[in-house]
């Protein structure tokens, strides 16, 4: 399936599994890390380039997003700055950008626009796996503040 074809146009909770967006522009990290994320109980939809992310972000409702700080077509920062300024998916969802070592200025753009975590390759992916599982189980900011407590 190319990045950009997609079947449907809304998505049915059926499970309890968290549901979370891959993003990632080298197919062999992407399968490797998918792989490993539904081996721990997530739902992933992946996704290569950055107008494929935005169309899922879009129509999708995730727990969380994984996000290629260097896609094609809009890098993950621009997607990570769209998000959190309420252009696209929810400003709340919990976003863990990947860079690769050596580029702190990127990690630093990715914290300064309120990445949750960032994370530089190679990868753990015992390390990255719980992150995201994390990430996903948390409670949105957004729930706090209508509530005032974590909800359930």
């Amino acid at each position: 399936m190319s990045t950009t074809d997609f079947t449907f146009v809304a998505r049915t909770r059926t499970s309890e599994r968290p549901t979370v967006l891959l993003a990632e522009g080298d197919r062999i990290t992407a399968h490797v890390v998918r792989h490993r994320l539904e081996r721990d109980g997530v739902d992933v939809h992946t996704v290569e380039d950055g107008p494929a992310a935005l169309h899922l972000l879009g129509i999708l409702d995730f727990d969380a997003a994984v996000i290629d700080a260097e896609l094609d077509g809009a890098d993950g920062i621009d997607i990570l700055g769209r998000i959190r300024g309420g252009e696209v998916g929810r400003p709340e969802l919990p976003i863990l950008v990947l860079t690769w070592p050596g580029n702190d200025g990127l990690a630093a753009r990715a914290y300064d626009l309120d990445a949750d975590l960032v994370m530089a390759r190679p990868l753990s992916l015992v390390i990255l796996s719980s992150s995201v599982r994390r990430l996903a189980r948390r409670p949105s900011l957004q729930a706090v503040a209508n509530t005032g407590s974590p909800a359930d």
